[in-house]
């Protein structure tokens, strides 16, 4: 006899919800927040996750969201958080010129140093931005200004 799997878990402590093992429930709105400040587009996460592009939609517009899918939202928030930390750490390296406080963001998915879209690199220098507003934000493909020249407007 094969036993249905058990429902999750939720603990109340004090006025917040969380299931047990740690990961909170996602509102609907909260999961297309967190997947628009990733960078990462509805079709993206459909295809990560396996599932059509409406399934991510109905997420998003009125849910439930999915644990699973909410804990894997919230892994990418941590890698793009310690990305920034990293960034904005490496940046802090050339205080002393300022013209090597540069990010290198990848124009296409093609060109994107691990299996998370462009666009996920550009929200995080986009923070990083925020973060050092004297860095500077460039194309692998494109050269970096001179020191002494002026740059095109």
């Amino acid at each position: 006899m094969v036993r249905a799997p058990r429902p999750p878990v939720l603990v109340v402590v004090g006025s917040e919800t969380h299931l047990r093992g740690g990961v909170p429930p996602m509102s609907s709105a909260e999961f297309k927040v967190l997947r628009e400040q990733l960078g990462l587009t509805a079709p993206w996460v459909a295809e990560q996750r396996g599932v059509a592009v409406r399934t991510v939609r109905n997420w998003e517009d009125r849910g439930p969201v999915p644990i699973p899918a909410a804990a894997w939202l919230f892994e990418l928030r941590d890698r793009f958080n310690r990305a920034v930390e990293d960034e904005v750490f490496r940046l802090a390296e050339f205080d002393d010129d300022p013209r090597r406080r540069v990010t290198v963001v990848p124009r296409i998915d093609e060109d994107s140093p691990d299996e998370l879209p462009a666009s996920f690199h550009r929200a995080v220098a986009a923070r990083v931005l925020a973060e050092v507003p004297s860095a500077r934000i460039r194309y692998p493909d494109v050269p970096a200004p001179e020191p002494d020249s002026d740059e095109a407007a």
